[in-house]
């Protein structure tokens, strides 16, 4: 059962927003290298505080969505979610971002990881919990999302 979530879980990594559209023609050589450059030139502008936090966010968010959905269809391996999320609760307590909005991003998330380790993983009120804890993943995802279009030295992160 692990082997099959783990598969299903980089299979939606390597195959995610594919949706049956040919792939892309590959850019040349020089131009692909004159991206990389532009793109590190970029993520140097960037504290490194800032580049750990944004990293740190991003998963911690991952792995409260995974949490979150497997208590709320009952599946199994919760158990292992929940101890991932709460892995990620001193991570995110000890970050020191210097970017206003990603402070704000990093609070918002250590609050919803603490409440995503203290909710039950069984039951209907965890599948309640769980539902509600998803909706709020997918605003502080799109509140990152929305980071990352605002400022360029965050979009220079995110991989293509």
């Amino acid at each position: 059962m692990r082997r099959a979530t783990i598969g299903l879980l980089l299979a939606a990594l390597v195959g995610g927003g594919c949706a049956g559209h040919p792939p892309a023609s590959k850019p040349r050589a020089s131009e692909a290298g004159d991206e990389d450059a532009e793109r590190e030139q970029a993520a140097r502008g960037l504290p490194a505080a800032d580049r750990v936090a944004y990293f740190q966010v991003a998963t911690s968010i991952g792995a409260m969505r995974g949490r979150a959905s497997l208590v709320a269809t009952g599946r199994s391996g919760a158990r292992q979610a929940d101890a991932v999320v709460k892995a990620t609760i001193p991570r995110l307590r000890n970050l020191r971002p210097r970017n206003a909005r990603l402070v704000r991003l990093r609070d918002r998330a250590l609050g919803l990881a603490r409440r995503s380790a203290d909710s039950p993983l069984r039951g209907a009120s965890a599948r309640r919990d769980a539902d509600r804890q998803l909706a709020e993943v997918d605003r502080l995802s799109r509140s990152l999302d929305s980071l990352v279009r605002s400022d360029p030295r965050f979009s220079a992160l995110v991989p293509d």
